[in-house]
């Protein structure tokens, strides 16, 4: 089943910026709840296939890859003699974050590689309150 003329419109719109909600208002009009309907839109089989081939394509038509952005943020890193401290700095931090040397998030595994199991044990002496709309 091919996808209707105001979903292709959408697709279109939504590659643009990758907004959902500017997508759809830009074809619907000005709609309230437009986000909440831009993401059922992208929920949808055919649509989100329809953006993910779309975005394909212009990625191959300006060739980005994540190998050439990072080849030129090392370049500004590390080769440009003439580049601003300032993009230097945001080059280096750029780098860093790809290879994951400044995380602010600990990932945690249990054994082998198993989530974390987490127990919560109460107090001596303080009971288990159950609700009654979950007894």
């Amino acid at each position: 089943m091919a996808l209707s003329a105001k979903h292709r419109l959408f697709v279109r719109e939504y590659v643009k910026d990758r907004n959902g909600g500017r997508a759809y208002r830009a074809i619907y009009g000005q709609v309230k709840g437009s986000d909440q309907s831009a993401a059922k839109l992208l929920r949808i089989t055919k649509v989100s296939e329809a953006v993910a081939k779309n975005l394909a394509r212009l990625e191959a038509k300006l060739d980005i890859s994540a190998e050439r952005n990072l080849s030129r943020i090392a370049e500004i890193a590390y080769h440009a003699p003439r580049a601003k401290y300032t993009d230097v700095l945001k080059a280096c931090e750029l780098i860093g974050k790809h290879f994951r040397q400044f995380t602010d998030v600990q990932e945690l595994t249990g054994k082998d590689g198993d989530p974390v199991q987490v127990v919560y044990r109460l107090p001596a002496g303080v009971k288990k309150r159950v609700d009654e709309g979950n007894a």
